[in-house]
């Protein structure tokens, strides 16, 4: 910059004049404070005498210091117009690019403006002049349009390399679902243009749909996307949900969603994926980290994420086999497991907030038995035998009497727990009773019905047989 001062306070000489202050210029636009100066030197430039009518002195000093290269009215013009776009200023822009011919970017500025019936038109007028028809123009066109055909003109004017429009019917065939098509426009982008992250993403979103997916060729280009982009959302996130269907890459993509999860701690759906991964590898720590920073920002986690953890802890699935990396030295539940466990809880609690229904109940009475919360774990299991209660499934389904009275028999030993409290205890008879009415024609004969008749006796013997228990 200090060279470009001294250049340009040096005595006038048209050619070193005009480079010094577009370079300038150009070095002001770097800067927010000097931008006005940037915009006022570019102005200037638009309106000096340049390539279409220098004077011979000019042309002679300008093959004297290597300068051939001197822009033209035209060339300055873009520039001043791309200043302008760049901070806002679009109208102005437009009358830039008009001047300077390009028509391509005035439509597109006009676009943004909200015109976009003048925008059509420009382009329309450009096109029907076979001469000034460009792929730019054509491209513009189908953005304005929606009209993929245009793209495909664009790609037959450019002889089949053209990035704007190979990206265009890309993300066109995506939409349709059309994978094979949309990969095949992505390679032509691809080999134009074999740094865009954006395009290595989307032909990995390709790879993941083709029939059979192709898992090892997509993360390897996902892994290509974040060599370029290291910090996007999207990349990550796809390729820790890739790696986390893969066999024995559970820990990659561990460290894929969390890497996700922390460049978007928002999105409840990456938080429980990453809970997956975690539980996966016994990382229970970083799970019960990951469940607690969700709850803090009032996420709610899917309930595939909370299952998982059910199942780490014992829960049923894979349970008993993952359950011994809950187990501290003595059998009882680690430190750890406990910590997950609890948070777990609160997880389902917001669920159980957005109406989830007998699933989640489940769920959340198991893990607080898990931490010991008789309390909590009453009133879930309570609110679960209401649901099952009310679903009236028990009345045509033996296998649903048996998921009822099971869990009747669990609420029974969270009473005796709690010291049998009298007043829970007939309002379950009352229940149980009920039941046993509707079903003893159609199931007495079932195991089913039979530990129902138990389970009835068992609370008969707890309440005691002197009184209905109206009184109390």
């Amino acid at each position: 910059m200090v060279f470009v001062d001294l250049v340009l306070g040096a005595p006038q000489d048209w050619a070193v004049q005009a480079t010094a202050l577009r370079l300038r210029a150009a070095l002001d636009a770097t800067a927010r404070r000097r931008q006005p100066r940037a915009l006022a030197q570019l102005e200037e430039l638009t309106t000096a005498p340049l390539r279409a009518e220098p004077p011979v002195r000019a042309r002679v000093t300008a093959f004297a210091w290597g300068l051939r290269s001197l822009p033209s009215r035209r060339e300055v013009s873009l520039e001043y117009g791309r200043a302008l776009a760049g901070l806002g200023s679009l109208a102005d822009s437009v009358r830039a690019f008009r001047e300077a011919g390009a028509e391509e970017e005035a439509a597109i500025a006009l676009s943004a403006l909200g015109e976009k019936e003048q925008a059509l038109a420009i382009v329309r007028e450009a096109l029907a002049d076979p001469g000034s028809a460009t792929p730019g123009l054509y491209c513009t066109l189908g953005d304005l349009t929606g009209d993929e055909e245009h793209f495909r003109s664009a790609l037959q004017l450019a002889g089949g390399r053209h990035f704007r429009a190979a990206l265009a019917l890309g993300a066109s065939a995506t939409r349709r679902r059309a994978w094979a098509e949309a990969e095949e426009h992505l390679k032509i982008a691809l080999l134009l243009r074999p740094h865009s992250a954006p395009v290595w993403l989307h032909l990995a979103m390709c790879m993941m749909q083709a029939e059979p997916p192709r898992e090892s060729e997509a993360v390897d280009a996902l892994r290509r996307a974040l060599s370029l982009e290291p910090d996007d959302v999207q990349s990550w996130a796809l390729l820790g949900s890739t790696l986390l269907e893969m066999p024995g890459r559970e820990a990659e993509a561990r460290s894929a969603l969390g890497r996700a999860s922390e460049l978007l701690p928002t999105d409840p759906t990456l938080a429980g994926r990453h809970v997956r991964a975690c539980c996966a590898t016994n990382d229970l720590e970083n799970a019960k980290k990951t469940i607690g920073r969700a709850h803090a920002l009032g996420l709610t986690l899917p309930k595939s994420a909370i299952h998982r953890v059910y199942q780490a802890l014992g829960g049923s699935g894979d349970g008993e086999r993952s359950a011994s990396a809950t187990l501290s030295g003595s059998g009882a539940l680690s430190a750890d497991a406990q910590k997950l466990a609890t948070a777990a809880a609160l997880a389902s609690e917001r669920r159980l907030d957005n109406g989830d229904g007998a699933d989640t109940l489940g769920m959340a009475s198991f893990f607080y038995q898990v931490v010991d919360n008789v309390a909590a774990e009453a009133k879930c299991r309570a609110a679960r035998l209401e649901l099952l209660l009310k679903a009236r499934k028990w009345e045509k389904n033996a296998s649903a009497l048996q998921e009822f009275v099971e869990e009747a028999a669990q609420l029974l030993q969270v009473h005796e727990r709690m010291g049998a409290p009298r007043d829970k205890l007939i309002a379950m008879r009352l229940i149980l009773h009920g039941v046993a009415e509707r079903t003893s024609d159609a199931f007495c004969a079932t195991a089913g019905f039979e530990e129902l008749r138990m389970l009835i006796n068992s609370v008969e013997r707890h309440v005691g047989t002197g009184s209905d228990g109206d009184s109390d």
